[in-house]
């Protein structure tokens, strides 16, 4: 009696890592082979439900373009901003550490885990 042998389904799974932007494309070609019909769908949902709420709000143009603003005038401003941060922080008592990379950050909120005993950590979903 001869086995029915299938070929190997992929799953969302084998495309979880997304560190490159290859990966990340394939996972994105995945979701849209897999789930094509379901991301489509909610994508509609959600672009309809925005262009009905914010058909609401008279200036939402304007508004939009005011963000946009206030976005690009941060960026610019940014060391400036990371430097008052910094005396606010301080002066109210806080200590404030710049990490340059995730890297640095982890270790050093690590070592400020270990210092105060903490036994338990829980990140905030981004």
């Amino acid at each position: 009696m001869a086995e029915n042998i299938s070929p190997p389904v992929e799953t969302p799974r084998d495309f979880a890592n997304k560190s490159s932007k290859p990966a990340l494309l394939a996972a994105i070609r995945m979701a849209l082979r897999v789930e094509s019909s379901s991301v489509r769908y909610n994508v509609q949902s959600i672009n309809r439900n925005r262009y009905i709420a914010t058909a609401d709000i008279p200036d939402y143009e304007a508004l939009k373009d005011q963000a946009r603003a206030i976005k690009e005038r941060s960026l610019r401003d940014q060391p400036e901003l990371v430097a008052t941060l910094e005396s606010s922080v301080r002066r109210n008592g806080g200590h404030f550490f710049l990490a340059q990379d995730a890297r640095a950050a982890s270790q050093y909120i690590g070592e400020v885990c270990k210092s105060h005993g903490v036994r338990l950590a829980v990140r905030p979903r981004a």
